[in-house]
């Protein structure tokens, strides 16, 4: 794979596949599953980032201890084998990577609907809106990976501006006028426990802390994976853990706990059935009207940095199988796939060429199928008898995604072409068996 990415590409995709639309409307959720104790509150989320993180370091020392080893499906056989992996990569590649992708573009044509007045979430605009973010998306990522890379720091960047401003201004406004203290001492409901109110602070960040593993699909392709990989790892699950608990002290910094918990549209019950007004009503209690209305378009664009996320993970999902099994063996290896380490009978040939429409280094690749079907004989010769040189660009090295995908589609038609039957010497090109 060509090495296209650097460690901040790395970074704003582990901060960037973490961090969606559920910060956003999670702090009042964990204020009310710890019974509005603010300092339980952080703690859940000290909990859960530490979890994370030492997640995240552990994948980091298998791909410093692993040599070559990339992607969920290298680190699980290099530490469970061949039969976990094999399992772990299937079920990332079909069920995983392509479920959150599906909600994820659903979710920005979501809050992008609230902007212009959609109201209902499940409405034929909306749904239309999520399949023209999925292809467009798609599209990217498989025409222009390095864009892809480019529009998921952009995104990240974009996504933060918010969640900094209120832990900035919400802490100042709460420190100036005594708010912050005053939540951390009064507690709304004394009757839920600590260790209660903690295990549903817990709960309630599930889910808010998932998503980074996606950043390992990039592996193959990061310069210096062994090193940048699990830099990014630690560095983006750092700021995320501290993006987090500043913007849930912020937002405690503009309210009572009371108020977060229990009143208006802030409310946890709220909040889950119609999200969208809890946190317009949240930011325009720091920010004014200009900040609730604002908010949506950040949201709406933090959504679509995530979905940009999980796609560059998802379209290297079927690689990572291909590349840790057999077919890379096969697809990497000189053999009968390539011309430049074979002789060939000019009769054999006759009038056959290559096929001008192949592209990704598939030439020798079709041309051999065509010359099998119609020869009855190959013979093999152990010993070298000429020196060929390839580089990291050569097409044999198969380093890229298109040559390998292209070569996996007709590989099951290349190994039945010996068994076609027999060409006639007036046959003047090969059978067409790839799409390019």
């Amino acid at each position: 794979m060509e090495k296209r990415y650097t460690l901040p590409v790395a970074i704003a995709m582990v901060v960037g596949t973490v961090i969606g639309s559920g910060i956003f409307f999670k702090a009042e959720a964990v204020l009310k599953g710890t019974g509005g104790n603010l300092g339980i509150g952080i703690l859940a989320f000290i909990i859960m980032g530490i979890v994370m993180i030492i997640s995240a370091c552990t994948f980091g020392i298998v791909a410093q201890s692993h040599e070559g080893v990339d992607g969920l499906v290298g680190f699980a056989k290099a530490s469970c084998g061949k039969t976990y992996s094999y399992y772990v990569g299937w079920f990332m590649a079909v069920v995983y990577y392509p479920s959150l992708v599906g909600v994820l573009c659903w979710l920005p044509a979501r809050y992008f609907g609230v902007l212009i007045g959609w109201e209902d979430p499940t409405s034929g605009p909306v749904m239309t809106l999520a399949i023209f973010f999925m292809v467009v998306t798609y599209l990217m990522n498989a025409l222009a990976p390095k864009l892809a890379g480019k529009f998921q720091i952009s995104t990240t960047i974009i996504k933060l501006i918010p969640l900094l401003l209120m832990a900035v201004v919400g802490t100042i406004v709460g420190l100036s006028n005594g708010q912050i203290n005053y939540n951390f001492a009064n507690v709304v409901d004394p009757s839920v426990a600590p260790l209660a109110g903690l295990f549903g602070g817990v709960v309630s960040l599930s889910f808010a802390f998932e998503g980074w593993i996606c950043a390992t699909s990039i592996g193959s392709e990061l310069k210096d994976s062994k090193r940048n990989l699990p830099k990014a790892l630690l560095i983006g699950g750092l700021i995320i853990v501290a993006t987090y608990i500043l913007y849930y002290i912020g937002v405690a910094g503009g309210a009572t706990n009371q108020e977060l918990c229990d009143s208006g549209a802030t409310d946890s019950a709220t909040l889950m059935a119609n999200a969208q007004s809890g946190a317009k009503s949240a930011f325009m209690n720091v920010f004014g009207q200009v900040g609730g209305i604002a908010i949506f378009a950040f949201v709406s664009i933090s959504c679509w940095g995530t979905c940009n996320g999980l796609m560059m993970a998802v379209t290297r999902g079927m690689y990572d199988l291909a590349a840790d099994g057999d077919y890379r063996k096969f697809l990497q290896s000189s053999g009968p796939q390539f011309v430049w380490n074979a002789l060939y009978r000019r009769s054999a040939i006759g009038n056959l060429r290559f096929d001008e429409h192949c592209r990704y280094g598939l030439e020798d690749f079709i041309f051999n199928a065509g010359l099998y079907a119609r020869t009855d004989k190959v013979h093999y010769l152990p010993q070298p008898v000429y020196r060929h040189f390839e580089s990291g660009q050569s097409t044999s090295q198969c380093q890229t995604v298109q040559a390998l995908q292209g070569r996996i589609g007709v590989l099951d038609r290349w190994m039945t072409a010996p068994k076609l039957p027999a060409r006639p010497s007036g046959t003047t090109a090969a059978p067409r068996l790839s799409p390019f």
